[in-house]
């Protein structure tokens, strides 16, 4: 191509590429090459993080109002609308532009003055676009060069489905021969990339796709979001990357300040992927240019995908829109007409459908009608490059065959060649993977679920499958444990504290929730009336709650969270609120579970090493169904159901000074005395067996973390007589198929031996 201009003017993602071919042609050109985005901006303006902080903090927007705000700047004057929305659009432009916050490129006009400028690439040139061109002309000789017309004609193969599709083009690149370098896909989405990625891989076909993690999606990125700190972060690459955005806001004095808009940019902020060589790339016909060298499979050509059907859905709606701007339907016009320029003048294109795809059945393409497209029908045909799709589409046919009765006539030949396919087989047995980390953090939590079943925490905190969802049950504990947390500050006011949570922490309730909300406020409200009867007996009067205690070890960090330290001079009683059924049981603590007692000793024990553990409690917040008791009344029943529950030194002066009603106690569960001394039913340890619990707490901790570095993620479900611990709220199971030979059965330490030993039973 032989441009003789100052200025040439191309479509935004057709501008690299036509650098690379320019610089293949080892010519050198004397002309400047500019998107029509960068145009954009030096005509009207250009805006940096400064005028994004401005509206967010000042003006209160969301990021994405912010970015959306300004990109509609770009499409009004500064003069009176008879529209609303306009004029505070034209006002907040002014007073972004009065602050300096838009950046007005005045050398720009100047620099084109007089100077020949092309346009160049534009498969359709929008109204958008025009209007800009058309002020270009104001400035300069403005001369627009068409593209070359051509009258190709593509067939359509149509398979069955997305499978057969694929299939198809991986045979066909390597049949052909194909340099890879100058092969493409158009038109991958979410609906078809991970069977492409699987095909792909089958036939040892490389491929760069567009596809990126974001900052936001990696663990050290939502690391620095919780902890704004950098010196965390280990992965270099993606240190850089957070540097790069923390650079774009270094105005920002208080980092704090923008952590919502951090997590934003981080969203959008792609980690550099490697790029690979001699292989398949992805492109965008609607914006790019292919050359005649080029082979592009088009896949997917269905009504889902081709031609995208707008809607209105623009911030500023059809019926707001100027005349410099396309409504919807001039869009999806506009769309059509593109589609059929690129399909008849692409040279080496080969177009594909499916009538199913991952989501279900699919329609056929308009285009296919408009341009009168020959449709051939293919159905599947076994592979002469790759043994490992072969094996696979057998069990997919063979299952068409089993469950619908549906036979394919490849079944017979696939089978002979393939006759140790192991159809109908499956071992679930869990086999290592090269399991690496950059960190690790661990808690009570993800304590229990590995000990449950190391499969199960596989899943949830190494996959990563658990999507989590904010329940009314969590969120009510929640509550709860905010107001309880905050019952101990001076001038605390139960009504405001609940108001506040209620306001920062968003939640649509429905009337039952609000019904039901009520209820277990009420109760609350004694629940620390109780607390405070008995604060105002025990000598423990130094409170501590919601205590973060983190243990960091090289690369491993474990943390808990106490909701209760009591403290009267070096001796300490710790307390957990409950708002679920509270579970003690230490019986099974040499299977790892249920240590969320010990767990909290260990904690104890690393923050105040000199201290003394005088009780260890949980405490139910919330009432159970409350029967008819003869000799108790209803507030006597929660009383007893709000005593502490737990283990206590086994010293009656030490217990005297946190609950001076011991004798008889009405503030720990099953605590008395007797004529023979404490109550048979009393769960008391010596100090020793405290610190001793501690210990064992730290030794399952590091029995895990030794397991977690093996990769050692095997299904075993815990069985305790006829009780599945593991399974019964599982997640996982239809993805596990456990069977018999997986179950580890587990019998508990009644006499806890464990932690005394056979002589002290």
């Amino acid at each position: 191509m032989e441009i003789i201009a100052d200025y040439l003017i191309v479509p935004q993602n057709y501008k690299k590429r036509l650098i690379k071919q320019l610089s293949q042609e080892n010519k050198l050109y004397n002309y400047k090459i500019l998107t029509i985005n960068e145009v954009q901006k030096k005509i009207f303006f250009d805006y940096d993080e400064q005028a994004i902080y401005y509206l967010v903090k000042e003006k209160n927007y969301t990021y994405k109002n912010a970015k959306e705000l300004l990109t509609n700047m770009y499409y009004i004057e500064n003069k009176d609308y008879q529209n609303q929305k306009l004029n505070n659009l034209v006002t907040l432009k002014n007073e972004l532009l009065e602050k300096k916050l838009l950046k007005e490129d005045n050398l720009f006009k100047n620099a084109i003055q007089n100077k020949n400028v092309n346009i160049y690439g534009f498969i359709h040139i929008d109204k958008w676009t025009n209007h800009i061109i058309e002020i270009l002309k104001k400035y300069s000789n403005v001369e627009i060069i068409p593209l070359k017309e051509n009258e190709y004609t593509h067939p359509v193969y149509e398979f069955s489905n997305l499978d057969n599709e694929i299939n198809f083009i991986a045979n066909d690149i390597i049949s052909k021969n194909l340099d890879l370098n100058k092969v493409y896909l158009a038109n991958i989405n979410n609906d078809n990339i991970s069977t492409i990625k699987r095909i792909f891989k089958n036939y040892h076909l490389v491929i760069n796709l567009n596809e990126a993690k974001t900052l936001y999606e990696t663990t050290e990125g939502l690391k620095f979001l919780q902890e704004l700190n950098l010196e965390n972060i280990k992965n270099e690459e993606i240190k850089n990357s957070i540097i790069k955005v923390l650079n774009k806001y270094s105005f920002v004095k208080n980092i704090e300040e923008i952590r919502d808009i951090l997590k934003e940019e981080f969203k959008i902020t792609k980690i550099k992927k490697q790029k690979y060589k001699n292989a398949i790339s992805e492109i965008d016909l609607k914006n790019d240019i292919p050359s005649d060298e080029d082979t592009i499979y088009l896949i997917n050509l269905n009504k889902e995908t081709i031609p995208h059907n707008y809607k209105d859905e623009d911030y500023i709606s059809d019926s707001e829109k100027l005349s410099y701007l396309e409504k919807t339907y001039e869009k999806n016009n506009n769309e059509f007409f593109i589609w059929k320029n690129i399909l008849k003048n692409t040279k080496n294109l080969i177009i594909t459908s499916s009538k199913q795809n991952l989501k279900g059945g699919t329609k056929t393409s308009p285009l296919i009608e408009e341009l009168k497209l020959d449709v051939v029908k293919k159905s599947y045909e076994p592979s002469n490059f790759s043994n490992s799709n072969n094996i696979y589409n057998l069990g997919v046919l063979l299952d068409e065959y089993v469950k619908y009765g549906s036979y394919n006539s490849q079944i017979p030949l696939l089978l002979n060649t393939y006759q140790n396919n192991k159809y109908m087989t499956y071992d679930n047995t869990y086999h290592n993977i090269d399991f690496q980390y950059n960190s690790l953090n661990l808690s009570y939590t993800k304590l229990n679920a590995f000990y449950e079943c190391p499969f199960k925490y596989y899943c949830s905190y190494i996959l990563k499958l658990d999507d989590y969802q904010q329940t009314f049950d969590a969120y009510i504990g929640s509550l709860c444990h905010y107001i309880l947390q905050n019952m101990f500050n001076k001038n605390f006011d139960f009504e405001k504290c609940k108001e506040n949570y209620l306001q920062e922490n968003p939640y649509e309730l429905t009337g039952e929730n609000k019904i039901f909300m009520e209820k277990i406020l009420l109760e609350l409200k004694h629940v620390i009336s109780h607390i405070n009867t008995h604060l105002n007996l025990t000598n423990y009067q130094e409170i501590e709650c919601e205590k973060n205690i983190e243990i960091q070890n090289s690369k491993i960090k474990f943390t808990g969270i106490i909701d209760k330290i009591m403290k009267y001079d070096d001796k300490i009683v710790i307390i957990d609120y409950k708002t679920g059924e509270t579970d003690i049981d230490l019986r099974l603590a040499p299977y790892g579970l249920k240590l969320q007692l010990p767990i909290y000793i260990y904690l104890i024990k690393y923050l105040y090493p000199k201290s003394q553990i005088v009780g260890i409690y949980l405490q139910n917040i919330i009432s159970p169904i409350i029967n008819y008791i003869p000799d108790k009344t209803k507030l006597d029943q929660i009383d007893d159901h709000l005593k502490l529950n737990g283990y206590t030194l086994g010293n009656e002066t030490l217990i005297s000074e946190f609950d001076p009603t011991y004798e008889n106690s009405k503030y720990i569960k099953s605590l008395s005395l007797t004529q023979n001394g404490f109550s048979r039913f009393a769960k008391l340890l010596t100090e020793k067996e405290f610190n001793d619990l501690g210990a064992f707490a730290e030794e399952k901790i590091n029995e895990m973390i030794y397991n977690i570095n093996k990769a050692n993620f095997k299904i075993e479900p815990k069985i305790k007589g006829t009780d599945n611990i593991s399974c019964k709220f599982c997640k996982y199971q239809s993805i596990c198929f456990k069977t018999e030979k997986d179950n580890k059965y587990i019998y508990p330490d009644d006499k806890l031996e464990f932690l005394r030993g056979d002589n002290n039973a």
